[in-house]
């Protein structure tokens, strides 16, 4: 009763068990103190709803009580629930908190994991000594093993490249972190987790990498797909193969290029081959030879039956053209000339 004024205290007097709603101005009181009773009776969730028509007094002290006591239970609800919302949400911004406080801590274990697998000084000194071997004048008389050292070069600067950065990122994840604390900032702990993310792609990029350690894992793919037994739905299950792979590449950043394509009826394919360009093409593809199979319910027969399709896949490494000449002794060649008679 302490927050309303004498006007409504007048008009929470003059309540009537007739229900017969009055416009406001026949109260005395203004707008602001009519909805403050409204809330009051709504939240108390009386049975006898007042509204104050004119002309009619009823000295019921009671009523009076129950309006004023029910804005005040009104405003003490309201007081916890946002009391409880504020906490829901402290409580979950605790536990993003803490969450990403773990994931920054295994990726700092792997990222220096990596860093001592690489050696990076030894890295470094390897770098540098090629780049010095690479400045000669001489160095492009052999185009092959030129272009076998310039492909070394490239691939050990992008290892340091992108352990520099990843490094870069995680201090600013932490920095990040530690300012949403302060600030109690959701955006902060928001870019933080994306530096995290970001910075484990790099290291799972880098560890798959690691495990193609074969002779020519690390050059180009040729890939060649065939339509098996399947007839229509085996030629349509070599398109799909063909179209998987080449998304991969193009969500590699890989440049394609076709060399053949034989297409079977309805425009399905009978065979492929394309090249696939880029470091650790042959690595990623040579899983994917062999023989795939498809079973589902053909689209091609009237039935639905179900139809076993199959595709060869076979992959090769892509080796660069050796324009050397060939020179063979004398003493290794044989010469037999023969005359018919007759």
């Amino acid at each position: 009763m302490a927050g309303m004024g004498r006007s409504a205290l007048r008009a929470l007097g003059r309540c009537s068990a007739t229900h017969t709603p009055v416009p406001s101005s026949s109260c005395g009181t203004d707008a602001k103190q009519l909805r403050r009773y409204k809330l009051g009776m709504h939240a108390r969730q009386s049975s006898a709803l007042c509204s104050p028509p004119s002309g009619l007094v009823v000295k019921e002290p009671p009523t009076q009580l129950t309006g004023a006591r029910g804005f005040s239970s009104m405003r003490r609800t309201v007081r916890q629930l946002r009391s409880h919302v504020q906490g829901y949400a402290v409580a979950q911004y605790c536990a993003e908190s803490s969450g990403i406080v773990r994931r920054l801590e295994e990726v700092e274990q792997r990222l220096n994991a990596a860093k001592e697998v690489m050696d990076i000084p030894a890295c470094k000194a390897q770098l540098a000594d090629l780049e010095h071997q690479a400045e000669a004048d001489d160095f492009w008389d052999s185009p092959t093993q030129a272009q076998a050292l310039m492909q070394t070069i490239g691939t050990i600067r992008d290892e340091l490249e992108a352990m520099e950065r990843s490094h870069n990122d995680l201090e600013d994840a932490r920095v990040a972190l530690e300012l949403s604390r302060e600030d109690d900032d959701p955006l902060l702990l928001e870019e933080a987790t994306a530096l995290a993310q970001g910075i484990q792609a790099v290291l799972d990029k880098w560890e798959t990498r690691r495990l193609l350690g074969g002779p020519h894992d690390a050059k180009g793919a040729i890939v060649t797909i065939t339509a098996g037994a399947g007839g229509l739905d085996a030629m349509d299950w070599a398109a799909m193969l063909e179209r998987m792979y080449l998304r991969w590449a193009a969500k590699e950043g890989r440049a394609v290029r076709a060399v053949e394509r034989s297409e079977g009826d309805e425009c399905l394919l009978k065979s492929a081959t394309f090249e696939v360009d880029g470091r650790f093409a042959y690595g990623m593809l040579a899983g994917e030879r062999g023989t795939h199979r498809l079973v589902r319910q053909s689209p091609f027969n009237a039935k639905s039956a179900r139809q076993t399709s199959f595709a060869g896949v076979e992959v090769m490494p892509l080796f660069e053209e050796d324009n050397a000449e060939v020179e063979i002794p004398d003493k290794d060649l044989e010469v037999t000339t023969m005359r018919s008679g007759g």
